[in-house]
């Protein structure tokens, strides 16, 4: 490839570049293209000189006065133009041309200067999340908080608590929303949730969003009822939970076979101490052999399923038998208890690096 080389003084000397990666320079003229526009120039000023010398000569007067003047042309109507078109109310696409070609047009009031790319003026940033739909409900959520002078970081009060609706599970939310939903956020929400039913009576726009998460309201379905007592077939409906497993137990009367997603205790529970955990309601009861035992049982581990499932069966001897309330009641209270989370810098919750 030749490049073209031209002679450019700097301070520390004279330097010999390649044009073509001086974009700068090679937009200057040569000394060649000067000379050659200055001869244009005074060829044509020759010319224009010439011609209004031939224009004031006497035969051109005379010539021009023996004929008669020519008419003066009409003036012709102006046209008008046309007015311009009324751009759109909406956003305006802007598309900015950058080195290697344009750029695909976005949504921005000015683009200005990006290097060949197109800069919107308002991003959403939820979008890069992964889970916009969820933190677009949030930040809405957050807002209606604030201007009612709530803090989104607090819960609700007792007494909003007690009068508060039952809300969309977590599967159902995540199911209608569309959203990516864990138990943390799922709680943040309904705390949320807590926070505006309190104000609901003072906001109408509130009473109306908050509508649209209470369960089976507005929308088609068979309504679940919690039921307290046995149902048509005898059988007694219960829930238990310990850390994050959940346990969902039928119990009607029966020969003691106790089925748990569908596996004998003993192919569920591997261990001997949570096949123990599972049955000790039973147990102290004195009702092994009475019942017919039916759970489904979802997250968390084998103990935390063992003892949620414990939970559901001490309540669902209570809804059969009252009178064993009192020696069941250690048995059906859930044990709140977390694990610490880990702490950032520290090798656990509570252990500092020595």
């Amino acid at each position: 490839m030749t490049l073209r080389l031209q002679r450019v003084r700097f301070l520390s000397g004279p330097m010999r570049l390649p044009l073509a990666f001086m974009p700068q320079l090679a937009r200057l003229p040569t000394p060649g293209a000067l000379a050659g526009k200055a001869r244009l120039l005074a060829s044509s000023s020759e010319t224009a000189a010439s011609a209004t010398a031939t224009s004031n000569s006497p035969a051109t007067t005379e010539a021009a006065g023996s004929t008669a003047p020519p008419s003066a042309p009409q003036e012709q109507p102006r046209q008008q133009s046309p007015p311009p078109q009324a751009r759109s109310q909406g956003p305006r696409r802007a598309t900015v041309t950058g080195r290697g070609g344009s750029a695909r047009g976005a949504v921005a009031g000015d683009p200005g200067d990006a290097g060949g790319l197109s800069v919107p003026a308002r991003v959403n940033h939820a979008y890069f999340t992964g889970n916009p739909k969820y933190y677009n409900l949030t930040q809405r959520l957050n807002e209606l908080i604030r201007r009612h002078g709530k803090r989104p970081e607090g819960g609700p009060t007792p007494r909003v608590a007690r009068t508060m609706p039952r809300w969309m599970s977590m599967q159902e939310l995540a199911v209608e929303k569309q959203m990516k939903l864990t138990v943390g956020t799922y709680r943040g929400l309904v705390r949320k949730l807590g926070i505006l039913h309190g104000v609901a009576d003072k906001d109408p726009q509130v009473r109306q969003l908050l509508l649209r998460f209470e369960a089976n309201k507005g929308r088609a379905g068979v309504v679940r009822q919690r039921t307290t007592g046995l149902d048509a077939y005898g059988r007694s409906q219960t829930r238990g939970s310990r850390k994050t497993a959940r346990a969902h137990c039928w119990i009607v009367a029966g020969d003691g076979h106790v089925v748990v997603n569908g596996a004998a205790l003993a192919d569920r529970f591997a261990r001997f101490e949570d096949r123990e955990c599972a049955v000790a309601p039973l147990e102290a009861a004195a009702r092994l052999g009475k019942y017919n035992v039916w759970a489904v049982v979802a997250g968390g581990g084998p103990a935390a399923q063992a003892e949620a499932l414990s939970v559901a069966i001490a309540r669902g001897l209570v809804v059969h038998e009252r009178q064993l309330a009192p020696v069941l009641e250690p048995f059906a209270t859930i044990d709140t208890r977390q694990v610490e989370r880990k702490k950032t810098g520290q090798p656990g919750a509570r252990k500092k690096k020595s």
